[in-house]
């Protein structure tokens, strides 16, 4: 396997090349270059995320760290359905990312509960029906993110700009890694399989109650940072 070939394995992969590795030289290469890695990762995320604050402002490095972390998760993961149509996917998220946390800010506790609860089901039906990749932990976070840190005005305009150009480099990370899986499921499968008898639909219902609710307390409370309790 190549230094690039290398580079290219999720943390999991690595893990597993160095626990199966019985060469004592061979296993210090793997080591190396798996550390190599981390750091490389780590540069990299902290050179998109000062970009966008550079160019957004430094009250939207929010934007940067959702971006990011998007593009990491899609390189790997994917919808459970048809690559084309996870393409639709990606820009409801987005479009929910952008929209959805502005909305909540401006209305009274009870209605930012509803729509955090209608903004939340929607990102776990449009990111996670493939369950086993966790997906949702990375667009409900995000969501979270751009709620608790949110700005207005032409702060706000940048935002959006922002999370569509990272909406557009999402498309493409998430097309050239997973264009070659194929797939019967389309788009609206993903509404016509929500059902409440099902384990996920279940699922999707409880994360997004509890994480909307945690927040409604929080805000008849008069708290600040009311997206924490739904991190937490």
């Amino acid at each position: 396997m190549t230094f690039y070939q290398e580079l290219q394995l999720s943390s999991t992969g690595s893990k597993q090349l160095i626990r199966n590795t019985t060469d004592p030289k061979e296993k210090r290469r793997h080591i190396l270059i798996y550390n190599f890695k981390v750091y490389l990762v780590m540069a990299f995320c902290v050179a998109v995320v000062s970009m966008y604050s550079k160019l957004t402002g430094s009250s939207n490095s929010v934007v940067g760290v959702t971006v990011l972390l998007a593009v990491l998760v899609l390189r790997q993961a994917d919808f459970g359905i048809r690559t084309t149509h996870g393409l639709l996917s990606i820009a409801g998220i987005f479009g929910i990312l952008m929209a959805g946390p502005r909305l909540a800010n401006i209305v009274p506790p009870l209605a930012a509960f509803a729509v955090n609860a209608v903004c939340i089901l929607l990102l776990m039906i449009l990111g996670c029906h493939n369950v086993i990749m966790y997906n949702h932990s990375t667009f409900v976070l995000g969501y979270l993110l751009l709620l608790g840190y949110d700005v207005t005005g032409k702060e706000y305009t940048f935002r959006v700009i922002g999370l569509l150009v990272g909406m557009v480099i999402c498309m493409i990370v998430f097309y050239k890694n997973q264009r070659n899986r194929a797939y019967r499921r389309t788009f609206l499968d993903l509404f016509r399989e929500f059902d409440l008898k099902s384990a996920r639909s279940r699922w999707y219902v409880k994360l997004t109650l509890i994480v909307s609710s945690a927040m409604l307390f929080m805000n008849l409370l008069g708290l600040p940072r009311a997206m924490w309790a739904g991190i937490a």
